[in-house]
């Protein structure tokens, strides 16, 4: 599945391609879907992923139990799907669109093949195994039958079980494949009918009214709304806010100078600038940078569509302008190119009402004040401005709204709007690195964190009192021991001079007395 389509195991080959490019659609005539693949640069899933996000409404997908693909349309109820990559099948291939070009679909076991050269023996049935192709011609007309058993006993028809009639480079729903419409009476009137089991008022004519059947029984009864469930979403993203706005908080009170009458106080990092600047390197960190990147998922191009190839002379960008009946009324209509003439490059163009002319890109990237966000004046504090914007968003652009906050991280990644290579991630991932960074630094650099940087310098400074206390504790015993012998030394001295004094006392002659 995320193998180059080249090199994507197919039992058979790629044929009928233009340098690897194809392509197929997706319905027919005027509203058919065309998807475009390069199988030397393109993966399964992101051929999958073209469909499932393109306007034709069905769904492809692979079951690797059984092995094989499968398409669903997304709406429920009678709706068939056709698809086709044939080059002369479609009524509009005439006219030099809705030409499919390679096997893709053929490849995957949807179509049959673009080519059935066998043609049908009434005489060799036996011969015939399931699967097998085979062609009637009757005059001018031909048909193609395909056999659904080994050795069949019937001659291809449409009343035959034996066999299923195809059209080379097709693909149709079979009639036990199509769904069936449910229907409702309301207050005992005609049956109305839906493709799915949600009523509405376009169903049923009351405005404002909906309800959905799908677990009610035949002869039940109940009314019931559904819609999108954003309450999750929003619900992260108030509390991402308010632990933001909570962390600023915080911060200030670490670095804010109290004031209480005439006394004044510090806080415990009042002065440090490292930590007093990290509100306002939070805040232009959330806030992002206005430099859009071309492949992000919160980025638009504004492109109506996106194909492959053009060649000079915009054959296949009139085709599409005549496919889609473009006119005055149209105008802006704008189209990417893949390949631009065989050079490779990218290329845009824009219809101008009659022509198409060359154009750039407006990129634009889905910031806070889009979804109603902003910070406060003088404050690093986010405030939700317009929850509306935020719900609409929400509701209508979950997707880009989710690559906002957490889109994961890209590198190295060419930006058609910068002509360079850039990095690009969601808020989240943005915040996380900061704080990181803030925090221990950048690995592979060696570069501390300002953190980690404070915490090493309180650290030695500690250890330098912790020195100058061992210091000082020597010094006081030195001089404690200096002046108690310093004492001894007196009192050994005091008592030899007593002695000396009284062995003076002793030597002088004593005055007789009369």
């Amino acid at each position: 599945m995320t193998a180059k389509l080249v090199d994507a195991n197919f039992a058979n080959s790629f044929t009928g391609l233009a340098a690897g490019l194809g392509n197929f659609f997706v319905g027919e005539g005027e509203g058919a879907v065309r998807i475009d693949y390069d199988i030397n640069n393109d993966t399964l899933s992101d051929v999958i992923d073209r469909v499932n996000s393109s306007e034709a409404n069905v769904e492809m997908f692979y079951d690797p139990v059984s092995g094989s693909f499968s398409v669903r349309n997304k709406d429920t109820g009678a709706i068939g799907i056709t698809m086709h990559e044939s080059s002369d099948w479609d009524t509009l291939s005439s006219t030099g669109v809705n030409v499919g070009t390679g096997n893709f679909l053929q490849l995957i076991g949807l179509a049959d093949p673009t080519v059935i050269a066998d043609s049908y023996n009434q005489s060799n049935l036996s011969s015939y195994s399931q699967g097998n192709y085979v062609s009637i011609s009757n005059g001018s007309f031909t048909t193609y039958w395909q056999a659904l058993i080994d050795s069949p006993t019937e001659s291809p028809s449409s009343s035959s079980e034996q066999w299923r009639q195809v059209i080379p480079g097709v693909a149709r729903s079979m009639t036990e494949e199509v769904g069936t419409n449910s229907s409702v009476r309301i207050n005992g009137g005609e049956l109305v009918f839906s493709t799915g089991t949600e009523f509405s008022g376009q169903d049923h004519g009351f405005d404002g009214i909906s309800f959905n059947v799908a677990q009610v029984s035949i002869g039940g009864s109940a009314t019931f709304s559904v819609g999108k469930d954003i309450n999750p979403a929003k619900a992260a993203i108030d509390n991402f806010i308010k632990e933001f706005n909570d962390t600023q908080t915080y911060i200030e009170g670490l670095t804010k100078v109290n004031r209480e009458g005439d006394e004044v106080s510090s806080s415990t990092f009042t002065g440090n600038t490292e930590i007093s600047s990290l509100p306002s390197k939070l805040r232009k960190l959330f806030f992002g940078s206005a430099m859009a990147h071309s492949e992000s998922a919160r980025t638009t191009d504004g492109s109506n569509l996106i194909i492959n190839s053009n060649d000079s002379s915009n054959t296949e960008l009139n085709n599409i302008a005549t496919q889609l009946n473009l006119s005055s009324s149209d105008e802006g209509y704008l189209i990417k190119v893949l390949d631009q003439n065989g050079t490779g490059n990218k290329a845009y163009f824009s219809w101008d009402g009659s022509d198409w002319q060359s154009t750039n890109a407006a990129f634009s990237s889905l910031r806070l004040p889009d979804i109603g966000m902003d910070f406060g004046i003088g404050s690093d504090e986010i405030k939700i401005e317009n929850s509306a914007l935020l719900i609409s968003m929400l509701e209508e652009d979950p997707k880009r709204v989710q690559a906002l906050f957490a889109e994961e991280p890209q590198e190295d990644i060419f930006d058609e709007n910068t002509q360079s290579n850039r990095d690009f991630q969601g808020l989240s991932y943005d915040i996380n690195d900061f704080i990181e960074n803030f925090l221990s630094g950048e690995d592979g650099t060696g570069r501390k964190g300002a953190y980690q940087t404070h915490i090493d310098s309180i650290n030695s400074q500690n250890d330098r009192i912790d020195d100058k206390v061992e210091q000082l504790t020597r010094y006081l015993a030195s001089r404690e021991e200096q002046l108690s012998n310093s004492f001894m030394k007196m009192e050994e001295m005091q008592s030899k001079m007593d002695t000396q004094m009284q062995t003076l006392q002793n030597s002088l002659p004593k005055k007789s007395s009369k």
